[in-house]
């Protein structure tokens, strides 16, 4: 999902995306790491209801935030506005550290073209 530091978004063909697939329009972050306790407290907060193992979180395209105290991994899950894949983009720090993750959950924006001999970018017509 999105872009590792030596990936090249170049090599992708015509109408491919690093994205992420979901069949009931709900994607989340997570910590990697403590994946499997995450998702157990994650069914146990959203299916059986069981209290103060999750938060929901009101007014809100996220719907709950759980966190796993052991080793102190989160996840947060969000609305999508429907079925499908979304793609994904990975900003990166100067340093190459993860700094934002951009899901796109609805439209898609005007694609930029190369730059014209002025150096300004233009939309497609």
């Amino acid at each position: 999902m999105g872009l590792g530091p030596d990936d090249d978004p170049r090599l992708l063909g015509e109408n491919e995306i690093f994205g992420f697939c979901t069949d009931g329009a709900t994607g989340c972050f997570a910590d990697a790491g403590a994946r499997e306790s995450l998702h157990r407290l994650f069914e146990r907060h959203l299916v059986h209801e069981e209290p103060g193992v999750g938060e929901d979180i009101p007014d809100s395209l996220y719907i709950l935030r759980t966190q796993d105290e052991a080793s102190g991994g989160e996840l947060v899950a969000f609305a999508t506005t429907g079925d499908g894949t979304h793609p994904v983009w990975v900003g990166r720090s100067a340093d190459g550290d993860l700094a934002e993750v951009v899901v796109l959950v609805d439209g898609m924006p005007t694609m930029l073209q190369d730059a014209g001999a002025d150096g300004a970018k233009t939309a497609p017509a």
